[in-house]
């Protein structure tokens, strides 16, 4: 908005120059004609008589042809004059406007980079964290249920470490639902060729929805089994053994957890990685070979540089008229 606001400024600007040289070339040459006029109406008077050599008559005649000469030498002076002090400036408000235009491009390029790259470290950031939360509770847990009869589940191991657990899971599925919503070009660079392409997918195939979805699904099935075994355990004041519970068994399993959480965060953190640290592109420069016109569907330039503003819903005729009103 703040860009729509500039051009439609610059634009008013050029259009006041614009009629400022075309009030001044007016008078200039409304003068000129006045003097031609008068020197024409006094040599009509002069010639009339006959004049004779230096009589007031011949002289008045042979100043006004002096004057009428001046005159037009001066009006094709004062026109070629206006019409290369208005191509000059109508160059140097274009130029000025399109450097305008490449500074506020380059400050959007920085702007966005800056957004993205704070997203990208905060989400990188909260899954590290998110995971190494999850290895401590599979610690503990491993930790806690040790026994020489092959590991114990009690009441109070299992609410303080599944609550715990639970939480984690959560976040996963807040990276999940959050993962769609991230647009950034290093993430998925098909995405500005190709429409159906998923944002959040980066190359060679790694979708950190999915990602994080598996390891979402992964902790939701040791929390769903809390859930259903949870009265199980506090029916039992020495614990439960621990190979009833399946999945809290294969969570603590390396094999288990390097496949559902493991290897999903290493292709993440790669992922995440890769885009923050990859460089920021370098501004095309033939985007600066000719001046852009902030407003290419409401306004035109004509061949005598009037700049002429219209209603897009307007059609060719209706402009053409105005055009006319115009000149």
């Amino acid at each position: 908005m703040v860009e729509d606001r500039d051009s439609k400024k610059s634009i008013a600007q050029s259009q006041d120059t614009d009629r400022r040289f075309t009030t001044a070339k007016r008078n200039s040459v409304a003068w000129l004609l006045a003097i031609a006029a008068i020197s024409g109406i006094v040599l009509a008077w002069a010639w009339s008589g006959s004049p004779s050599n230096n009589t007031l008559r011949f002289e008045s005649a042979k100043t006004a042809m002096q004057v009428i000469a001046v005159a037009s030498l001066g009006g094709l002076a004062a026109l070629a004059t206006f019409t290369f002090q208005r191509s000059r400036t109508r160059e140097d408000e274009l130029r000025d406007r399109r450097l305008e235009q490449r500074r506020r491009r380059d400050e959007n390029r920085r702007d966005k980079r800056d957004r993205q790259d704070d997203l990208l470290r905060s989400l990188l950031r909260d899954t590290l964290t998110s995971y190494n939360r999850v290895k401590r509770v599979r610690r503990l847990v491993e930790a806690e249920t040790k026994d020489k009869a092959g590991g114990h589940v009690t009441l109070d191991v299992y609410d303080k470490h599944m609550t715990s657990l639970n939480d984690e899971q959560l976040e996963f599925e807040k990276f999940k639902r959050l993962a769609p919503f991230i647009d950034d070009k290093r993430l998925n660079p098909s995405a500005g060729r190709d429409p159906s392409a998923t944002h959040g997918t980066a190359p060679g195939g790694v979708s950190l929805k999915e990602s994080y979805e598996r390891i979402e699904k992964y902790l939701n099935k040791v929390i769903d089994e809390y859930e259903d075994n949870r009265h199980v355990v506090a029916a039992e004041p020495a614990g439960v053994p621990l190979a009833k519970l399946t999945k809290l068994s294969a969570f603590l399993q390396h094999d288990s957890f390097e496949l559902g959480a493991a290897m999903q965060i290493d292709g993440i953190i790669d992922v995440l990685q890769k885009a923050v640290l990859q460089p920021p592109a370098l501004p095309d420069p033939n985007d600066d070979d000719a001046p852009r016109d902030p407003f290419p569907e409401l306004t035109r330039v004509t061949s005598d540089g009037l700049v002429v503003t219209f209603d897009t819903a307007r059609s060719q005729e209706e402009w053409e008229i105005k055009l006319r009103k115009l000149r």
